[in-house]
């Protein structure tokens, strides 16, 4: 590497430490070298920090200073030249992205380096990579990698092109995607460089397949496999070949996805890199097209995935024991249940068979959004987790267990609620013509939501019983005189225009249809005695919290390690908007728990700020509208804090029932 460009990355990273001037002689001396020759860096350096988003800012007699014209760049590359430069991290985040530069500069090394030779190279302490290592080699080991011994041929890290790649692919897309170059030389970053308009090309060419094609990714993949094109063609060209065995290669045949990727690199053919590709190469983009496959419901399963389909059964055959025994419902009752759930399971059977299902590809951070959304579900997906452990001897990543909880998230989103249709009386000023067309027109929109709708005027009211109807609804001209028609009734009441609006539509499926939903019976079917509120907690730490807890609520010694295990294995998908839910086991447990603790300062959960932490344990007793019950109430709890505040404000359980009908309500309904 060269001297000089380590020198101005280190000049700026001692100028973003600081607000103020530091002089000439100063940054001379932290650097080793002469006043003079950092005089001479300054035009360099002024070009990196632009490139940074500062600018250098110089002034006789003060020294120099930055000044942030991109806060988002600055900060990232600031953060960057922290992890160079500090010594060791002192958050997780921290030692994982000086993990992930550690993998970045050792995956593409041809010789054989020694720790001193490493450190000297990425300017970083011997000690702290050393601290490092233990992290580094597990996620060698996830890709079924290894460091070259000192006397054994080939690159540093030893292990198949195609295991290589998807480490490669996951550093850059959790680390460096949008990072500055450290260094000129930068090798890793060049295995991604390609040109811009061809790169456009290429994502297009492949998107254009994809859709024309009966095959299908997550929106969020996209990006991931635009890159991997880019890293084929610079490997190929360097005489880096992905290699399958005989029986490797009849599998992936039998995929439909191999045909997609054969169409796909025919297009590429003149791009440079995809002039003449190995047959292996193009099968391994179908291999990963089929890992990450989301399965479309109109996809005939017995035709295109007949290879997986007898083991998918099997699966979920003692899957759905393990809930049943686990949560007391039986997933079986769902109509829809083998095909949803098969087709989640297919794609982690395929990365199974080829040894990738270890393979953690979200190296920094978790996706907020899937844990927000559904964290039963999420639970329910560790019990996958275990599953494959035990049945398979492989660990899922997590970003597969949270892939596989959208397949259960799906399953409990449909689950109905039991209904019990309204009954509704409507008064219309312009006469009963005209209430007539609004109750028309309430009943198509709502269609099975109303027992009756009866249209009367506002005298003969008087005339009904009040336990055959549940609310009334007053339909006046805009601009009318209200007081001339004085409603004087028991029945609960909302007006309408003689046009609807969508707010009113909206607050009639609201206020009125949603008094339709059995909600109490999925709530009682809980067993839960009380909610109990803490306020003011003081606890330090996610450790402390979590062992009071499994002390607190396990029913003997035995079931206190397992909740203690259980949940410090699961603590990273169980924070969001600095809420904590956490769900034991009700095995474990004596009865029906739904703890609210209020902190008295914050505490971080796997470095996730938390105020709140929510601890609940329930046996849904067959019922699985109470699932849903629960799974809507933790969407609420993460979603809507001040749903949460009222509960711990009232103390009363019976809020539960009104949190989890304010998650039903919808936003304004299009009257087109």
């Amino acid at each position: 590497m060269k001297e000089v460009k380590k020198r101005i990355i280190y000049l700026f990273y001692l100028l973003a430490q600081k607000d103020n001037f530091i002089r000439a002689k100063d940054l001379a001396k932290r650097t080793e070298v002469t006043e003079r020759t950092i005089k001479n860096d300054v035009k360099e350096l002024s070009m990196y920090a632009k490139k940074s988003g500062a600018e250098l800012i110089s002034k006789r007699g003060a020294g120099y200073r930055l000044l942030v014209k991109d806060r988002r760049r600055f900060d990232y590359v600031k953060r960057q030249l922290h992890m160079h430069y500090s010594e060791m991290g002192n958050n997780q985040s921290e030692i994982k992205d000086r993990c992930n530069e550690i993998i970045r500069r050792i995956i593409v090394e041809p010789n054989y380096m020694t720790i001193d030779e490493l450190a000297e190279d990425l300017f970083i302490t011997k000690s702290a990579i050393r601290k490092e290592l233990k992290l580094v080699n597990g996620y060698l080991k996830q890709f079924r990698l290894r460091w070259k011994k000192k006397n054994e041929e080939g690159p540093l890290i030893i292990g198949s092109e195609f295991n290589r790649r998807m480490l490669m692919l996951c550093v850059f897309e959790n680390h460096y995607h949008e990072a500055v170059r450290m260094y000129e030389d930068d090798d890793f970053i060049y295995w991604f460089n390609y040109d811009e308009k061809d790169r456009y090309e290429i994502r297009h060419i492949f998107l254009k397949n994809l859709r024309e094609s009966d095959c299908h990714i997550r929106d969020e993949h996209t990006q991931r496999f635009a890159r991997y094109l880019c890293l084929i063609a610079n490997r190929v060209k360097a005489g880096n070949f992905v290699e399958f065995t005989d029986e490797q290669k009849d599998y992936i045949y039998r995929l439909k996805q191999s045909q997609v990727s054969k169409q796909i690199m025919e297009e590429l053919i003149e791009y440079p890199g995809f002039n003449q590709l190995p047959e292996d190469e193009v099968l391994g983009f179908g291999l990963l097209l089929a890992e990450y496959a989301d399965i479309s419901p109109n996809c005939d399963i017995e035709t295109s995935y007949k290879t997986q389909l007898i083991e998918a059964e099997s699966f979920l055959s003692e899957y759905k024991k393990i809930i049943k025994r686990e949560y007391g419902i039986d997933l079986s009752d769902l109509p829809n249940s083998k095909n949803i759930l098969i087709r989640g399971l297919i794609p982690l059977l395929i990365q199974k068979d080829f040894k990738l299902i270890e393979q953690e590809t979200r190296i920094t951070s978790i996706n907020d959004a899937r844990v927000s959304d559904c964290l039963l579900a999420t639970q329910m997906a560790f019990d996958a987790l275990f599953l494959f452990k035990n049945k398979y001897g492989v660990i899922m990543t997590l970003d597969n267990v949270l892939t596989f909880s959208t397949s259960i998230h799906s399953l409990l989103l449909s689950i109905g609620y039991e209904f019990k249709p309204v009954r509704a009386l409507i008064f219309s000023w312009a006469g009963l013509q005209h209430g007539t067309i609004i109750s028309k027109m309430i009943s198509k929109r709502y269609r099975e939501a109303f027992e009756k709708i009866d249209v009367f005027e506002l005298y003969e009211m008087r005339g009904l019983k009040y336990e055959d109807y549940d609310f009334s609804i007053m339909v006046l001209a805009i601009h009318s005189n209200s007081q001339h028609f004085a409603y004087k009734y028991d029945w609960p009441y909302m007006t309408m225009d003689t046009i609807p609006t969508q707010k009113q539509m909206n607050e009639l499926y609201n206020r009125f249809i949603l008094n339709g939903v059995q909600l109490n019976k999925a709530f009682n079917k809980l067993n839960l005695d009380r909610i109990n509120i803490y306020r003011d907690v003081d606890v330090d730490t996610k450790d402390m919290f979590i062992k009071l807890i499994s002390y607190k609520l396990g029913k003997d010694s035995k079931a206190v390690k397992n909740i203690q295990k259980s949940l410090q294995y699961r603590s990273p998908v169980c924070v969001s908007n600095h809420v904590c839910v956490l769900f034991v086991k009700h095995s474990l447990v004596e009865k029906s728990v739904l703890d609210i603790y209020q902190l008295k300062n914050k505490i971080n959960f796997d470095e996730k700020p938390v105020s709140y932490i929510v601890v609940m344990s329930f046996n849904f007793n067959g019922s699985l509208e109470s699932a849903r019950f629960i799974s809507d109430a933790i969407y609420m709890f993460f979603n809507d804090i001040k749903s949460l505040e009222r509960i711990i404000e009232s103390e009363n359980k019976d809020d539960l029932i009104c949190v989890v009908k304010k998650s039903l309500k919808v936003l304004p309904i299009s009257l087109d």
